[in-house]
């Protein structure tokens, strides 16, 4: 849903919610993903039992499932103890929001600045406090999964792979990220293979021209239309046993 969320904000368009259902099940997908407060309201507290019953009822009746929800993590790695505990909390009420609606899968972006501190000290704060909220989400059965963008303060693959190390949280793979990382080559795959296929969480499947969009973050172009190598990073996802889901994020 964060595609048709930013479309709107961009383009100044309007995408009815249920036309978007109907289509994805028209289409054949198995399940959707949600962003905060888009298109109307935020997401329920697990003890809201009525909101969640309502919410789930709807992508039900499209034989959607929710597999997946986003989340900021920008206080995972503030230099406050308070605001890091703060996000643990809501970290934990979403936890149980996901796993009530059968989500597979929580997403973390943490964006945000570095608030007067070093590069090394917020990665070393952002590693504990994923580490602390990848026990609760695996407890509940989900997958936890993370995703740096080169506009972030986390902006490479060595940071991607100290957050990996530093947290034993999995980091989502998204080709266009990857292959800004990768000196914009169109070959994102190859950093896919140094982490290991074990170690992603889900798929944001997008093709790339390498560049970056005005607004920051990468170019993000339907498969066939940048220069990324899309089958041999599926290649890799399979040979690798990957049995995860798959965003279409083009």
């Amino acid at each position: 849903m964060n595609g048709f969320e930013s479309g709107e904000h961009k383009y100044d368009k309007k995408y009815p919610l249920w036309e978007i259902l109907d289509f994805a099940a028209r289409e054949g997908f198995d399940g959707v993903g949600l962003v905060q407060a888009w298109p109307q309201g935020l997401y329920p507290a697990d003890n809201e039992t009525e909101r969640i019953r309502a919410l789930k009822r709807m992508y039900d009746q499209y034989g959607l499932r929710i597999f997946s929800i986003q989340n900021m993590a920008d206080g995972t790695f503030d230099r406050s103890a308070d605001i890091r505990r703060n996000w643990f909390d809501l970290a934990r009420d979403r936890a149980a929001f996901a796993s009530a609606v059968g989500c597979a899968h929580m997403g973390f972006w943490p964006g945000g600045d570095l608030r007067g501190q070093t590069l090394d000290a917020a990665l070393y704060l952002l590693s504990k406090t994923f580490r602390e909220a990848n026990t609760i989400i695996a407890d509940h059965g989900m997958v936890a999964g993370f995703e740096i963008e080169p506009p972030f303060v986390f902006h490479s693959e060595e940071h991607m792979l100290r957050i990996m190390a530093g947290s034993g949280i999995k980091a989502l793979y998204d080709p266009s990220h990857c292959d800004l990382f990768n000196g914009s080559t169109g070959h994102p795959h190859e950093v896919l293979q140094r982490p290991g296929v074990k170690n992603i969480a889900c798929v944001n499947l997008t093709d790339t021209d390498g560049t970056l969009r005005d607004n920051g973050t990468s170019k993000h172009l339907p498969v066939g239309d940048g220069h990324a190598n899309t089958a041999e990073s599926l290649r890799v996802l399979r040979e690798g046993g990957f049995d995860g889901w798959i965003m279409m994020d083009g």
